[in-house]
C-alpha cells in the first residue's frame, strides 16, 4: 500500500497567487470594443448595473 505525501501548508499566501501575465493583443483589443459597446448603451439608455470590469470577466470565464 503506497503512502501519500502529505503537502505542509504554507506560510506564504502569496505564493498561491498565479505569477502575472500581461494581457495579449487580442485581450486589449476585446476590451476596447467592450468600452466602445459600453459607452454606446450607457449613452442610450443611461447607466448600467454592471461595470467593464465585470463585463471583462464574464469575457474570460465563457472562453
Amino acid at each position: 500500500m503506497e503512502r501519500k505525501k502529505k503537502i505542509k501548508p504554507t506560510s506564504r499566501p502569496h505564493s498561491l497567487l498565479p505569477p502575472y501575465v500581461p494581457p495579449t493583443p487580442e485581450d486589449l483589443e476585446r476590451r476596447r470594443a467592450l468600452e466602445k459597446e459600453v459607452k454606446k448603451l450607457r449613452e442610450k439608455i443611461g447607466p448600467l448595473d454592471f461595470s467593464l470590469t465585470d463585463l471583462i470577466r464574464e469575457d474570460r470565464e465563457s472562453r
